[in-house]
């Protein structure tokens, strides 16, 4: 059970920090001149593309954790810190400036989406806290979810309607910044004892 319960922690807050409903107007908006097939093909394309990114960057990652005195509370501390600083600016940034960011052409967009600095920042957090396969584990999941959000992104923005969904990316930046602020403490605490 205990380890149901870190999967679902974990699944949770790497859903937070890739915070899709923050970033379906923009997907829509390139997407919406493709063919509903292309739009699959390239999606999954995005993903698979994704994910052996991410492979990569963690296991590099955990090499030099390794070759170094870089310890997991240092790790834990160092991500709690800049998760606070991108969910703070996310709360502040106006939603013009999100969307001028991403890239003209599906494919880029739809991995620029799901690979920003959050995302990996919380990756590492995650690795760090729980190990590289339950890492993997809850990062397959989470981008099957994405996938499934993204190619049914005008129905969930039919659903939800524009206002709604930016409430929802507002409401999940606000939780970042809860998780960033917990690791922080964990990591302190930790320390102290």
């Amino acid at each position: 059970m205990a380890i149901i319960g870190k999967f679902i922690a974990n699944f949770c807050a790497l859903f937070l920090a890739i915070n899709i409903s923050g970033h379906l107007s923009a997907f829509l908006s390139v997407s919406a001149k493709l063919q509903p097939k292309q739009v699959r093909k390239t999606l999954l394309n995005s993903v698979y593309f994704t994910f052996f990114i991410c492979i990569g960057f963690m296991f590099f990652c955990g090499l030099i954790f390794a070759l170094t005195a870089i310890r997991s509370v240092d790790l834990q501390i160092a991500a709690g810190i800049l998760l606070l600083v991108f969910s703070i600016c996310a709360l502040l940034r106006r939603e013009e400036e999100v969307f001028a960011s991403k890239s003209s052409t599906l494919f880029p967009a739809a991995a620029q989406l799901i690979i920003t600095s959050e995302f990996l920042v919380m990756l590492l957090a995650l690795m760090s806290l729980n190990g590289f396969i339950m890492t993997v584990l809850t990062l397959l999941i989470n981008l099957i979810v994405v996938l499934y959000f993204l190619i049914n992104s005008s129905k969930v923005i039919g659903l939800l309607e524009p206002n709604g969904v930016k409430i929802i990316s507002r409401v999940f930046n606000m939780l970042l910044c809860a998780y960033a602020v917990m690791l922080i403490r964990q990591a302190i605490i930790a320390l102290l004892s």
